[in-house]
Parts: structure tokens; C-alpha cells; sequence
């Protein structure tokens, strides 16, 4: 790793509460490509080996057919925010659990701020539950959602301080158990949903032109071009 992008990272998010009780803490973390006032962001899941590797998101074979996508709906990677809802890497990159998007909550909600895009596409399970919370993929796909301020996540695990453990070798610390668990944001966000590019690549390839149709219905959102009905399909 570059004393650089050493440096990238360090500066890149300031400490959190949630990224101390976050199972990813001190793991690689990639910084969000933020254009401000961009009129679309692409959320994906998280970063991979190569894009920790490199530090940007989306730089490997999901990020070469993202650029595709972008560039067959009259769109340019420059022109768009880039951000994962997990920002840390994972040996093995294994599926981000709720509460870790629960941890990099915070971070996410400060990028789209910051970016302050007019739309917002939502690519993958990941990113669609973290915008938009439990809802099926295969079913909405393709919708334009207006986001709530308060999203549910599904459940997961927290440490309850006001009930600690009464004997045995943790006696003291606090008890774990489930609940479900939310997340706040700004409301009214205009969230596109849609595949993540993984799925293209891998046996998924018939799904391109649903995928390209939502990346075109997000891309006229941003430039504020009407929507037209095309077989059927809203773009």
C-alpha cells in the first residue's frame, strides 16, 4: 500500500462509535469517490480484494461492466458519486451482515450529503435494504422509491449494557441478544433499485437489459429528461 493511500484512508472517515463495534474495524477500508453536487450515485455492497487493493470502489471486472452500463445510458463514471454501504474489505468478501450496515450507516448517509445527488441507484440486495430496507429484489427491481427517514434492516445482534451477564467466565459483560434494527436518513431521497453488476458476470447475463433499463431510467432522473414507456417498461 502507498504512504498515499495510507493516508486516504486514515483521513477518510473520522472515528465512529459504530466503526469501533463494527466486526470490519481496522479491516482494508476504500474510500467513497464523492463529486459534490453530482446528480447521480451508484451505492453498491462492498469493496472487493482488487478495490482494496487499489483503494477506489468498483475497479474490477464488476466495475468494467459498470462502466458499460453508465456509458449505454449516455452516462460517465466522472459524472457520477461512487459509494459502497460497507466500506471495508473482508477476506473472502463475505455478504455484509445488517448490523455492519448498520455500523457504516453513518458514513454512507454523510457521502450522499455531501454528494447531495438527485438520484441514487441501488445496485444489489446490500444497497437496496440499506435505502429501502426488506423488500424482495427480484419484485422491485426496477421501481423508483421515494426513501423513508427510517429504514428497517432485518434483525441482528446487540450488546444490552443495561443487562449484564450474572456468572460464568463473562460475568459483567453485557448480554447479547436480537432485535430488529433501524437506521435514520434524510426522507424522500428518489432511490432506483436494481441488480448489482456482479450479477451479469456470473450466470446472470440475461438480466442485461432489465439492468441497463433501470441504469438508463436513473441516468434520465439525473439529467431531469421525462420518462418514457418503451415494450412496456417505464425508462
Amino acid at each position: 500500500m502507498t504512504k498515499g493511500l495510507q493516508r486516504l484512508r486514515e483521513g477518510f472517515v473520522k472515528p465512529l462509535a459504530s466503526c469501533q463495534a463494527c466486526p470490519r474495524f481496522k479491516a482494508p477500508l476504500v474510500p467513497n469517490e464523492i463529486i459534490k453536487n453530482a446528480r447521480m450515485m451508484v451505492l453498491g455492497e462492498a469493496p472487493g480484494k482488487e478495490e482494496a487493493e487499489v483503494g477506489r470502489p468498483f475497479v474490477g471486472k464488476s466495475g468494467q461492466m459498470l462502466n458499460l452500463l453508465l456509458a449505454k445510458s449516455g452516462n460517465n463514471r466522472q459524472l457520477v458519486s461512487v459509494v459502497n454501504t460497507v466500506c471495508c474489505f473482508v477476506e473472502g468478501n463475505p455478504t455484509p451482515t445488517v448490523e455492519e450496515i448498520m455500523a457504516c450507516a453513518p458514513v454512507v448517509e454523510a457521502a450522499i450529503e455531501e454528494a447531495n445527488p438527485k438520484v441514487i441507484l441501488a445496485m444489489g440486495e446490500i444497497a437496496k435494504t440499506r435505502m429501502v430496507g426488506k423488500r424482495s429484489l427480484t419484485a422491485w427491481r426496477g421501481s423508483i422509491i421515494e426513501a423513508d427517514g427510517k429504514v428497517a434492516l432485518g434483525e441482528g445482534v446487540f450488546f444490552d449494557e443495561s443487562d449484564p451477564i450474572k456468572s460464568g467466565p463473562n460475568k459483567g459483560k453485557p448480554r447479547k441478544k436480537k432485535r430488529e434494527l433501524f437506521i435514520e436518513q434524510v426522507p424522500g431521497r428518489t432511490v432506483v433499485i436494481t441488480n448489482h453488476p456482479a450479477e451479469l458476470l456470473y450466470g446472470g447475463f440475461s438480466k442485461w437489459p432489465l439492468v441497463q433499463a433501470d441504469v438508463q431510467r436513473a441516468t434520465r432522473i439525473a439529467l431531469g429528461k421525462p420518462l418514457v414507456e418503451v415494450g412496456g417498461s417505464i425508462r
